[in-house]
């Protein structure tokens, strides 16, 4: 039993380096697939596994594979196996804080 929370837990951090790799709002997960967003968020804390036609919504919205957002370690921001989109997750999230910081300057213009 043990193994499975950590398996969700884990699933559920992918799912949230996913969306934000992806600038995928929950609210969009959760209108394209049909649920509440409280459900997707159960998916992101680990506490709830989607349906296989969610999942696949999940990959085609986010540019994740499936075999990676089923793997069941957690994510190691040092290692390049199982990158999305072949892109190491911290230049991912680096990437994503750059244009989320160049919009600020933009707007404060």
């Amino acid at each position: 039993m043990g193994d499975n929370r950590v398996a969700n837990r884990n699933f559920g951090q992918r799912v949230r380096v996913a969306l934000a790799s992806a600038r995928v709002s929950r609210q969009a997960i959760a209108r394209d697939c049909g649920v509440t967003p409280q459900a997707v968020q159960r998916w992101c804390d680990g506490t709830a596994m989607p349906s296989s036609a969610n999942l696949l919504a999940l990959v085609r919205l986010t540019g994740a594979s499936v075999e990676w957002l089923m793997w069941p370690h957690p994510v190691d921001l040092t290692s390049t196996d199982w990158a999305i989109k072949g892109r190491h997750i911290k230049n991912i999230v680096r990437s994503v804080m750059d244009e989320i910081a160049a919009e600020e300057r933009a707007e404060g213009e």
